[in-house]
């Protein structure tokens, strides 16, 4: 009897601890099972086996949370208590539900119910509602919640009403009811808190991050994760459900290859402890990351995966969406797709209540209708979208303005359509500038793409060159036009980039020893990675963006200059050109055509600076070929327009990596290249700054030393820091007090990482993290460093890397490479380029003289040095 009395104390304790600490509920189930069986008792064995089931349920070992609970119905069924059999049935149900059999679990949790009254009969039905959910049926389990929730709380159960909450806080946000979905999930969290039931509450907070996720409040998602996260982890438990709502705002977000990572990542966890239910939702998660991309080679199968696994489960709705993936990558692969495919797909969707993806549907399938001549069909198509609500989240107002707008479109209402853009475009904005991380922001503008080309193309089929302008400079680099306030001070970013810092100067020391540099490896990225999950979570406090700058306020700065704004639409590339207050558009070409040329660029001003070797004369005359054929593509078209005018040169695309000075036309000429006509004329209207002026000198670059002499004899005042005093920290005390800044040193531009990319100082690097925490920017910094230049390119031409970060903070012009150049050739252009400033020219004039004596006087390292600098910003102006 002792035995008796002992297992099932110890079985109590178990299922009490299952949903808060389930590692220890485990263990001590094992213990009384093994008491259970010396005692010979039946019940008690059942019970420990349905407790060692539901930890290991919790731990993500499904195959022994089956196994466990299948001996629980047995044990119980032989002892002959039919009250225990159906409870045990209860938690296989939940278990086969995991495991991807929502079907069967329905039937066994209402074989179940048959055998249950009183409160074990209520839990076994909110039990039932879950499964329901899990089915898509949401209409059932809701009424399902409705009916059993007031009598679990009278029944003063506080776990069951958990439960009952947690899973219709969740329904809530797939139905678009985010104040009830909150309200549910808040009761929950304080439940769980209440009673102490530490993985209850950790679910929980996930639930509150996939609440404010689908919500489109990023920074509060990403906050309510890290906690569930951290929660998770200190019970032990398996985080791939985290994983998958991770992917889902990172897609949001449009962070493609972070989406994928994290997508790939749950479904290898998921696919170890063969949790069926979810593994479909990942392998849709990876297509979804993929087809954003581009890459729909890769998406394609996965959809298809996805949609098959869907099926076997019975998730129709689930189906669907997988469904609709598959038709965009085969028409992203250029294959042929029916409408009606597609119109099943949408009416499929809109029942189930899922609107964003029915709404794509209709959109797709409107399009398709338009390309093949369809008009009416195409209007019905978008007439059966429906509007989106005040309340909805950003990302479907800003579709449903899309639909409207290409609604619009069809019956050729173009000046309706264009008001309908603009207002997809302000939502984009008020939802963007809840953001307070620089590479959401950048990411985030992708939403605003379609909406902007939509614009583009209506101003060029007008063949408006005024107006080709106007919707290319709303779509162009806005997030670096946004008026932010100065950071405050934040101490642990303080100390993880000075952390990240001694990382890489241990590396660089391992590196030389030859050593293992692994571990240290991996102790920068996670660094790395807390600091941008970190700055992520901040939320935005951005008063608003600056309107678009229109012809005539652009001439009155311009002062005889010329603006040059490239457009790329539907593939081909269109030149705005602004001069004397004429705007003229030209159509250039397919992009296509100069693909190749652009690519071959980087190989080719490497060979050329190499030395005067044989090969390094051959890649010259290849460069000298290829700046003409792009200048004849970029420039030829405009040339009798432009004349011998100074010039603003506005890229896009792949274009923005381009060492302008290589073209013949621009060669010599006083050019200055800016994100945007709006971020130029900001710049050139900004008051001028009075400083001292800072010369740095790196590690390791040859010439550095002699070339700060030289500034020093040109400037007497300056401050000088070289050698071991050029350390990050002095660097940024001194930056903010500084009118010109000369940095010289080792560049690294970080495409896989932009906001890492850094100067490399004494102590190590100087990130673009560490310039975003100053209160002040130099007038003028002049990089001579390799590749400093260089900016990734995010959708709508949003620009990430080092030379963005101090235009969007207020430097007003910035002299910087675009391709790594001869240390000892830079020293001499940049040492004549100073001679210039000082004697009062402006940075563009004063880089362009410096670079035309330079390329006349010496060979092809000469001449690609000489083009591989540009001036960024406002370098016209003195």
């Amino acid at each position: 009897m002792a035995r008796d009395a002992a297992a099932r104390v110890l079985c109590d304790e178990a299922l009490r601890l299952v949903d808060a600490q389930p590692q220890r509920a485990w263990s001590l189930a094992a213990q009384a099972r093994d008491l259970a069986g010396r005692a010979h008792d039946p019940e008690s064995a059942a019970v420990a086996e349905r407790a060692r089931g539901l930890a290991a349920l919790h731990l993500a070992d499904l195959d022994t949370a089956l196994r466990c609970e299948r001996g629980a119905v047995r044990l119980a069924r032989r002892a002959g208590n039919p009250t225990l059999a159906a409870e045990a049935r209860m938690s296989l149900a939940y278990v086969l539900s995991c495991r991807g059999q929502p079907r069967r679990a329905l039937g066994v949790i209402d074989r179940a119910r048959a055998d249950l009254n009183g409160v074990q009969r209520l839990r076994a039905t909110a039990q039932r509602g879950a499964i329901l959910q899990q089915l898509g049926c949401l209409g059932e389990a809701l009424e399902t919640y409705r009916e059993v929730l007031p009598r679990l709380r009278a029944c003063g159960d506080p776990v069951w009403t958990w439960r009952v909450l947690n899973n219709r806080g969740v329904l809530f946000v797939y139905r678009y009811r985010f104040a009830e979905a909150l309200a549910d999930l808040h009761e929950a969290e304080r439940l769980s808190e209440a009673e102490d039931r530490r993985l209850l509450a950790a679910h929980v907070q996930e639930n509150l991050g996939f609440a404010h996720s689908r919500q489109g409040e990023v920074p509060a998602a990403l906050r309510y994760f890290e906690e569930a996260e951290r929660r998770y982890r200190a019970l032990g438990v398996s985080v791939s459900s985290l994983l998958l709502d991770r992917a889902e705002l990172l897609l949001a977000v449009r962070l493609a290859r972070e989406a994928r990572e994290a997508a790939e990542q749950a479904v290898a966890e998921l696919t170890r402890a063969r949790s069926g239910f979810k593994l479909p939702e990942g392998v849709l998660m990876v297509a979804a990351a993929a087809l954003l991309a581009g890459d729909c080679t890769a998406a394609l199968p996965a959809a298809r995966q996805a949609a098959a696994a869907f099926a076997r489960q019975h998730r129709d709705d689930w189906s669907a969406v997988a469904r609709l993936m598959a038709l965009r990558c085969r028409l992203g692969l250029g294959q042929r797709v029916a409408v009606p495919e597609l119109v099943r797909v949408a009416d499929a969707l809109q029942a189930a209540g899922w609107r964003m993806p029915a709404l794509d549907a209709r959109v797709t399938a409107a399009r398709l209708t338009l390309e093949r001549g369809r008009p009416a069909e195409a209007q019905a198509l978008l007439a059966a979208a429906g509007a989106a609500r005040r309340t909805d989240p950003a990302e479907l107002r800003i579709r449903a303005c899309q639909c409207a707008a290409l609604r619009h479109l069809s019956a050729g209402r173009r000046r309706a359509a264009a008001a309908t853009i603009s207002a997809g475009l302000r939502i984009a904005e008020e939802y963007r500038a809840t953001l307070g991380a620089d590479d959401l922001l950048a990411y985030c503008s992708g939403h605003r793409t379609e909406l902007v080309h939509m614009g583009l193309r209506m101003a060029i089929e007008a063949r408006s060159a005024r107006r080709v302008l106007r919707w290319a400079e709303r779509g162009r680099a806005s997030h670096l036009l946004l008026a932010r306030a100065r950071p405050p001070g934040d101490p642990v970013l303080a100390a993880a980039l000075s952390e990240v810092r001694g990382v890489v100067a241990e590396l660089a020391a391992a590196r030389r020893a030859g050593e293992s540099v692994a571990h240290l490896e991996r102790r920068q990225a996670a660094l790395e990675n807390r600091i941008r999950d970190h700055l992520r979570r901040r939320d935005g406090d951005y008063a608003g963006t600056a309107a678009p700058a229109s012809p005539e306020q652009l001439t009155a700065v311009l002062d005889g200059a010329a603006v040059l704004e490239y457009v790329e639409s539907d593939g081909a590339l269109f030149a705005v050109l602004l001069a004397d207050g004429r705007t003229v558009l030209r159509p250039l070409g397919p992009a296509a055509e100069i693909a190749g040329s652009l690519e071959h660029l980087p190989f080719a001003m490497r060979r050329a600076a190499a030395g005067n070797d044989r090969s390094a004369e051959a890649a010259d005359r290849l460069l000298a070929s290829l700046g003409r054929r792009l200048d004849e593509f970029l420039v030829g078209p405009v040339r009798d327009a432009l004349g011998d005018r100074p010039l603003v040169v506005v890229p896009t695309g792949a274009l923005q990596s381009m060492p302008w000075g290589l073209l013949p036309s621009c060669a010599g000429r006083s050019v200055t290249v800016s994100p945007s006509a709006t971020s130029w004329y900001q710049a050139a209207r900004r008051p001028r700054r009075y400083g001292t002026t800072l010369a740095v000198a790196g590690p390791d670059l040859p010439g550095s030393a002699a070339e700060i002499a030289a500034l020093h004899r040109l400037y007497p005042a300056a401050q000088t820091l070289t050698g071991a005093s050029a350390t990050a920290g002095a660097v940024l005390a001194a930056l903010p007090y500084a009118s010109i800044a000369h940095v010289a040193a080792h560049g690294n531009f970080r495409r896989d990482n932009p906001l890492f990319s850094s100067l490399r100082l004494a102590d190590g690097p100087l990130t673009v993290h560490d310039l975003q925490t100053l209160p002040d920017v130099p007038e003028l910094v002049i990089l001579a460093a390799c590749d400093s230049g260089l900016s990734l390119v995010c959708p709508g031409d949003e620009l990430l890397g080092f030379s963005a970060a101090l235009l969007t903070m207020g430097t007003r012009s910035l002299v910087a490479a675009m391709l790594p150049v001869p240390d000892e050739v830079a020293t001499v252009l940049m040492t004549a380029m100073h001679h210039r400033l000082a004697a009062g020219a402006a940075p563009a004039s004063a880089l362009a003289e410096a670079g035309r004596d330079l390329a006349r006087s010496g060979g092809p390292a000469e001449r690609m040095t000489a083009a591989g600098f540009v001036c960024l910003g406002a370098g016209l102006g003195a």
